[in-house]
């Protein structure tokens, strides 16, 4: 049976390949904006299949007709997606959580070079014309230092293989406990205590919202190194700016940020922002497109066990 496929907002990148792809698996309909939720809706509604990058899915924009069958997200995210009213509705959400892996584990080491070489602040010196100027910029090693993963999945994985290769100590927890290979697993204060830089890769939802707040990060080393490339509001905001107004750790980078961090960091001499882009690479924009083709040849569309 051909399904109709909406792709509900902007993509951020498809060919002509992906779109004939698609076709091959029933009617497809494109639209190029971000809808308003009364527009979502609409298009939800001649829909059997849901393609989506920006849209937010509540209760009110969930169709509950039986039509929609299933959200394929092209994201590793969940968080878009208010997955009981979609289960309550009879649709099946989908993600992408493996097409970026390689390329957010290279941002995240990309990130522990510049952040240990003072790269933000001494690029600004160079190209302002200063030249021979050391004293502000001196540097560390990352052979020999101890990097703490919080969230050792399939990323923070990724991340301890290569930080192993450039030397590191890898430590690191999650909340399942599962054993990770080549993480050393202990608690989340402990990791921050002992780390010279964290890589924070945890999914968010409503369990992960602040969870690294004023008492965590109060066990941060002073010259600690943070690199996070999920959610901003996993830091409690407050404590966040208070931590890097007083210059209590060395350096930060930010895959994702609020305009009011991200006037704070306008001062700090060693801060990374970045609009989302950590995924960002050509291979990565190709993996995702499969990805999601292979996601949508798995469903079981009707069936009890669908996708999910």
């Amino acid at each position: 049976m051909p399904y109709n496929i909406v792709y509900v907002d902007e993509p951020t990148y498809i060919d002509t390949a992906f779109v004939s792809e698609l076709a091959k698996r029933g009617t497809v309909e494109l639209h190029f904006d971000r809808p308003s939720p009364l527009e979502l809706r609409r298009r939800l509604a001649s829909a059997d299949i849901a393609i989506s990058e920006w849209s937010r899915f509540t209760a009110e924009s969930i169709p509950t007709d039986g039509r929609l069958k299933h959200i394929a997200l092209l994201l590793s995210a969940w968080d878009a997606v208010d997955l009981t009213a979609a289960s309550q509705a009879g649709v099946t959400v989908s993600n992408c959580p493996d097409y970026c892996i390689d390329a957010v584990s290279d941002y995240v080491v990309a990130c522990a070079y510049a952040l240990a070489r003072c790269l933000p602040a001494a690029s600004r010196a160079g190209i302002a014309g200063i030249a021979h100027l050391y004293t502000p910029f001196l540097g560390r090693e990352l052979n020999g230092t101890t990097i703490g993963l919080i969230g050792v999945g399939r990323i923070g994985q990724a991340i301890a293989k290569r930080a192993h290769g450039i030397g590191m100590r890898v430590v690191g927890c999650n909340r399942s406990g599962n054993l990770a290979p080549g993480v050393e697993l202990m608690p989340m204060d402990q990791v921050i205590a002992e780390s010279d830089m964290i890589s924070i890769q945890l999914p968010y939802n409503i369990e992960t919202h602040g969870i690294l707040d004023g008492h965590l990060l109060s066990k941060a080393k002073r010259d600690s190194l943070w690199v996070n490339v999920g959610r901003f509001n996993l830091f409690c905001e407050s404590s966040l700016e208070e931590v890097v107004r007083e210059r209590r750790i060395a350096g930060i980078a930010l895959d994702d940020c609020s305009y009011r961090m991200a006037d704070v960091l306008r001062s700090h001499p060693n801060a990374i922002v970045t609009p989302g882009t950590a995924w960002y690479t050509v291979q990565s924009r190709q993996r995702n497109l499969e990805e999601l083709i292979k996601k949508i040849d798995g469903l079981r569309l009707g069936d009890s066990d669908a996708s999910s």
